[in-house]
């Protein structure tokens, strides 16, 4: 009845009253609910050596080692010390976290394996 509308960059409310407003014209005093069932707008990249370079969807938390896992590992020729993340905070400074490979997956520099944050870009030289 309403037709298309753009939910694209909308919150739910704003969807809500889109759609209350487009019934109107039908329905004297209409009642919507809008659920979010999947949020795909937050992703993080991966680049460099791994199996699986690309960028991908930031469902749940996550962290560095999470990360390699769903890109497939790294790649024989992977510099595992010198893997770092990039993260671009709020006010637009970039910061560089490192990550030792061979140091995390032994139980050890466990803080470097930090949560992601959507736009965070993995660069394993």
């Amino acid at each position: 009845m309403v037709g298309e509308i753009q939910a694209s960059g909308l919150t739910p409310n704003k969807l809500q009253a889109s759609i209350v407003d487009g019934l109107r014209a039908y329905v004297s005093n209409p009642d919507v609910t809008v659920i979010v069932q999947e949020v795909k707008s937050l992703k993080f990249n991966i680049v460099g050596e791994i199996a699986k370079p690309g960028s991908y969807p930031l469902s749940k938390p996550m962290t560095v080692l999470d990360a390699i896992a769903v890109g497939g590992g790294l790649r024989d020729f992977a510099k595992g010390n010198r893997i770092y993340v990039l993260r671009v905070a709020g006010n637009g400074t970039r910061t560089r976290l490192p990550f030792e490979y061979k140091q995390v997956i032994k139980g050890n520099k466990l803080a470097e394996n930090v949560e992601l944050q959507s736009g965070d870009t993995i660069v394993i030289p």
